[in-house]
């Protein structure tokens, strides 16, 4: 787990909010916010330096039931980028030197959260 804080951006830089959110593999080192999905919900897509890609669910509140991440390269990331439409992660491998293209479902995040919410976890 890592510190997230949330800074005011004006009139100086105070910080807002601390918080926790897994990363899966290290700290965060470039990320994107996905459009809006349906319900106006908004995700973070992110990259941590070594292997890992995953999402998580805007706000960050460190609950751990509202993100995912999983192994996109065997190494280094070296950049990220998503479709206009929110609807797919483009992720660049440094010594693999492959464009991996990935198919993003929001749903499966948003059913987490209803489900922990209805089982009261």
């Amino acid at each position: 787990m890592y510190p997230y804080m949330k800074y005011r951006t004006h009139p100086l830089l105070v910080t807002k909010k601390t918080c926790l959110g897994p990363t899966y593999g290290g700290p965060i080192n470039k990320f994107l916010v996905i459009n809006e999905d349906d319900a106006g919900d908004k995700y973070l897509a992110y990259s941590t330096a070594k292997k890992i890609v995953g999402i998580i669910k805007l706000p960050i509140d460190g609950n751990p039931n509202h993100s995912m991440g999983l192994i996109a390269h065997p190494d280094d990331i070296t950049g990220i980028g998503v479709s206009k439409d929110g609807r797919y992660l483009f992720t660049a491998g440094g010594d693999d030197y492959s464009v991996n293209i990935w198919a993003i479902d929001l749903s499966v995040i948003h059913q987490n959260i209803v489900l922990r919410k209805a089982l009261g976890l």
